[in-house]
């Protein structure tokens, strides 16, 4: 958010399916997703919610990566 971008939340342990499906609903680009084993990683999930694509990305890169996807 400090960074500019409009971020959703999900809370509690909804299903990773019902959270793709609420950024559907939302019209979002792009989805981060961070497991236990991404967190031990030091690094997130970017998935591309139009392509499908994703990719691992270092979290103190995420917000030059994001930009970078949006042309910024």
């Amino acid at each position: 958010r400090s960074a500019g971008f409009s971020v959703l939340t999900a809370y509690g342990t909804p299903k990773l399916t019902n959270q793709f499906k609420e950024a559907d609903r939302k019209a979002a680009r792009f989805a981060l997703v961070l497991g236990p084993d991404d967190l031990a990683a030091g690094v997130v999930q970017l998935k591309d919610l139009t392509s499908g694509a994703q990719q691992a990305v270092e979290r103190a890169a995420i917000v030059a990566t994001l930009r970078e996807q949006l042309g910024q």
